[in-house]
């Protein structure tokens, strides 16, 4: 058997936000699963272009000598697809002998745009760490047959696509070793996050999440989680960070046995995170803050009943509101989303929104427009919902308030950047400061701000201040 040289690429995109980067915990855990299985045939080394831009030089000059036999690269939103093509083109030109898997949120939606590029040899759908460490064992062993792999697309001798069955979930995700950190320049990251779950009990039709998990949802145990947070205070002495999750607490009984382990240790940890408000009460609050909670994002969309309902997502504003009010009794910062041009919502509807934040006085509040993202309900039924996308290069798809990407048959692309701007211009009255125009989105930790650009866990305080 061969020693196979493996390279893992995280592609970067447009308008980032430096104070918001955090290792890509994907490609962490692909490590620590790749050298569970295969660590004597294996060499990896790791690219993270998001943090680090200039490390393309490095890449490109080793893909010049031919040096790896096997790159991955994770294609993570509709932003880097087009980036992902051009450095697996390059790739191909090359270095022709080695093999390119593409994996990911993109990979999983768009397949065959990927692989029809000629310079992709296979793409992995879903969950990578099986279907990927199964393809380094063929290199290993020197086999190309590869239907036996579930989750992948590939091409045949014959240029004939070539989907195996469907992928395989890890059912057990405390199987998987704890995500290598180490695999990463982890001293250069000015943001550090933690996933306890995958997936979403949730069907919003503006996610991809739901599609993405197969309508799964898995959760690593409190004592697995806790685990990584002593590990993540004793090695690298951080104390700060942001559960990843799409919806953390989902889990409520999962979620106090963590909390309480996070309580009851020598450490005291900061952190943030994003949940619902029909999901907490006050005696998890409660815990959230015992525990170090220092911000709850709550997802809002829309305060309307009915849109609520368009979009699956079947918010309660009353008990919205009241976690709201027993987070701020508590003292912990509240974060309110908002989205702009869902379907069926007119202006008044967006109105009544924008009015039902102001009532809250969140510490921060994001207003963005709707985006069609791949593999969601919404992208996949545009007739249905009457939407119209209006942007189409996807490399632009970033939420952004003052340029839309769609709109809808009741919603202009010009009602709502105007929304968005009266939202602005009430909240300003305020006192809130707005970003990106007033204060850069590399500002953390401040209180009374609005944003209409992406700019996630802007919120957090830095590490270690």
């Amino acid at each position: 058997m061969k020693k196979i040289k493996i390279a893992l690429i995280l592609i970067p995109f447009e308008k980032r936000v430096f104070d918001t980067i955090s290792i890509p915990l994907g490609l962490a855990w692909l490590n620590s699963y790749l050298k569970k299985e295969h660590n004597d045939n294996i060499y990896i080394e790791n690219y993270d272009l998001l943090l680090e831009p200039e490390l393309e030089i490095e890449l490109f000059s080793k893909i010049d000598k031919n040096f790896y036999d096997f790159v991955g690269i994770q294609a993570h939103s509709n932003v880097t697809v087009h980036e992902t093509i051009r450095i697996a083109k390059y790739i191909r030109k090359n270095s022709f002998t080695t093999k390119i898997a593409i994996g990911g949120n993109s990979a999983t939606f768009l397949p065959e745009y990927l692989i029809d590029n000629d310079c992709v040899d296979f793409v992995i759908l879903n969950e990578g760490e099986l279907s990927f460490s199964k393809l380094i064992k063929k290199q290993i062993e020197e086999i190309t047959e590869f239907d036996d792999i579930p989750g992948i697309l590939y091409k045949n001798s014959d240029n004939q696509f070539i989907k195996t069955s469907e992928s395989i979930f890890i059912e057990n995700l405390d199987d998987i070793p704890l995500p290598d950190r180490d695999a990463f320049n982890w001293r250069k990251y000015p943001q550090w996050s933690i996933i306890t779950s995958r997936g979403c009990p949730y069907s919003c039709i503006y996610c991809s999440s739901t599609s993405f998990w197969k309508n799964k949802i898995r959760f690593r145990s409190a004592e697995n989680v806790f685990q990584e947070l002593i590990l993540l205070k004793e090695k690298y002495e951080i104390d700060r960070f942001y559960f990843l999750d799409d919806t953390f607490g989902s889990n409520v009984e999962n979620t106090k046995r963590l909390l309480n382990l996070m309580i009851e240790s020598n450490y005291k940890y900061k952190w943030a995170c994003l949940t619902r408000g029909d999901i907490v009460n006050k005696e998890l609050l409660f815990l959230f803050k015992k525990a170090g909670c220092i911000e709850i994002h709550f997802g809002l969309e829309s305060s309307n009943k009915n849109t609520q309902k368009i979009i699956k997502k079947k918010l309660s504003m009353k008990k919205l509101s009241q976690a709201i009010k027993w987070t701020k009794e508590l003292d912990i910062p509240v974060k309110l989303s908002v989205i702009i041009g869902l379907p069926g919502e007119s202006k008044e509807d967006v109105i009544e929104t924008i009015n039902f934040t102001l009532l809250h006085e969140p510490d921060e509040v994001q207003f963005y427009p709707m985006t069609t993202y791949i593999g969601t309900d919404v992208q996949n039924n545009l007739e249905k919902y009457k939407v119209n996308i209006i942007q189409h290069e996807l490399s632009k798809w970033i939420k952004d308030a003052e340029n839309p990407q769609m709109q809808t048959d009741l919603l202009t692309k010009n009602d709502i950047i105007e929304l968005c701007n009266l939202a602005v211009k009430k909240f300003k009255e305020l006192g809130y400061s707005w970003i990106p125009h007033d204060i850069p989105a590399e500002k953390r930790g401040r209180k009374k701000i609005i944003k209409t650009v992406f700019a996630p866990i802007q919120g957090l305080e830095k590490i270690n201040t």
